[in-house]
Formats: structure tokens, sequence, C-alpha cells
């Protein structure tokens, strides 16, 4: 069950923390973006966040101005999360800007251990900070959306060494908007050859052949990380990646993201 709360900003924290004491028992998603929660002071942060119910699996912090708060703070607030969450959204929060190794640190090092997706989508990232961040991602991180990063202009032999070095918990990468697709059909090739196995990656809205001839060179590619959907304008997006439960709709956009993948080894 979802349970959005909205204009927290105009509420005291003890309001607050009554609304949240007062959700549905049932509450598994719980949404607190876009409520200025960074310009509030730690004490009540706290206070808020150790109310947050303990069902809760879900949680978006996304568009909060959380990069007003010092790391240090950031982590006593995070230490009050329930530890039942298991994904975790912070885009749109440009946390991660200009951090050094140490601070990042303080940052990951308060996440709930049980948190296997986190949102870092619009943080303002470039590749050498997306490097930082995968280097101390925490191991119980399986799937991470870095989309609406600023990739579009950096050289491309950084992002095949963010790429390459992308540890082996992490399964799932969400890159979509971070300018990918306007690389050449050289560069694309280079990056999809540097994707680890059994890592997959959405490079975002790209609709080119190149995508199919280089992905059908990949070894011991199974017939269900492969799937070419039709749309209703005729165009064929093709989709490389765990895609079998995305349907096929009149709705859909012709310009759909193209999830690439190097499956694992079986054996």
């Amino acid at each position: 069950m979802k349970y959005t709360l909205r204009q927290l900003s105009k509420k005291s924290a003890l309001e607050i923390i009554e609304e949240l004491r007062g959700l549905p028992k049932e509450i598994t998603f719980l949404d607190l973006s876009v409520n200025l929660l960074g310009l509030r002071k730690v004490p009540e942060l706290r206070e808020i966040f150790a109310v947050i119910p303990a069902t809760v699996t879900t949680l978006d912090l996304g568009v909060n101005l959380l990069e007003k708060l010092t790391c240090a703070s950031l982590a006593e607030v995070f230490s009050k999360i329930p530890v039942a969450v298991t994904s975790i959204n912070l885009g749109g929060n440009n946390l991660f800007f200009n951090k050094s190794r140490a601070e990042l640190s303080i940052i990951f090092s308060s996440i709930p251990v049980g948190v296997t997706f986190i949102g870092l989508s619009y943080n303002n990232f470039d590749c050498k900070s997306i490097a930082a961040v995968i280097e101390l991602i925490p191991p119980s991180i399986r799937s991470i959306d870095f989309k609406g990063s600023n990739l579009g202009e950096v050289p491309i032999k950084e992002i095949i060494q963010f790429i390459s070095s992308i540890p082996r918990h992490v399964r799932e990468i969400d890159l979509g908007e971070s300018f990918i697709n306007d690389r050449s059909d050289a560069e694309i090739e280079k990056i999809i050859a540097a994707i680890p196995v059994g890592v997959s990656i959405n490079i975002g809205w790209y609709n080119h052949p190149i995508i199919k001839e280089s992905v059908i060179k990949l070894p011991s590619v199974p017939a269900r990380y492969a799937a070419t959907t039709s749309v209703a304008s005729g165009a064929k997006p093709r989709f490389f990646g765990a895609v079998e439960e995305r349907p096929s709709t009149a709705s859909q956009s012709s310009k759909l993201p193209v999830i690439v993948s190097k499956p694992a080894s079986r054996y």
C-alpha cells in the first residue's frame, strides 16, 4: 500500500509525527518527496524519521534539498530509517556533488543494510562522481538509478572505465537521459563491450541498428534476454535485458529505453 505526504513544509514537526503515527498499518510505500525536508533542523528530522512505520519497504525522499544537510547530519537522520526498507530514492537532491571519499562513506554507511535499490537520479553527477559512488556503494545494493547524469561530453575513456569497474554485486544500472545516446556508433560499441558479465544497463532512448548488431556479438545470450517489441508507429525498439514483463501497447512511445546486458554464466 502506497501513501503520499505533501506540503509538509507548512507543518510543524509534531504535526508530521502525528500524521506518520496515524498511517495505516498496511503501508509499505511511503512517498515523502518534494517536502523541503533538508531545510528542517536535524533534531526534528531525527524525530520524524524515527516514527516512519516499520512496515515501510520503499521510501521516496526525492527532491527534498537534502544537500543542505552535512554528511554527518544525513547519516544521523538516515540511521532512523526502518530496517525493513529495501528501496530508497534520493534522486534530485544533489547529494553527492563535490563530496570527498570520506563524506561519501559517511552517507552510505548510514543506509539500511537491507537496501537493494537506491535512486540517485538527477544529482548532477559526472563520470568521476559516479565512479566514486560506485566504488563505495554498499554490498547489499543490486540496482542503481543514475538517470539524468551528465555523461554527454565526458571523454569516452572515462565512461568505459566507470562501466568496466561496476562491482559484481550490482546487477542493474539506469543511465537513461544521460546523453549517452548522443554518442557515435563506435563509442556505443565500446560502451557495450565494457559492460561486465551479468550486468544490465539502460543506456537511454536509443533506437539504432548498432545496438542490435553489438548485442548479437555477445556470447551466450539466452532468448529471454533479448526481445523486439512493435509499437503503433511501426518502429521496433530493441530491448536487451530481462524485458519479458514489458507489455507492448498501442499507447507506447516509439522511443523506448534500451537495456543492454551480458547475462552471467550458468556455471
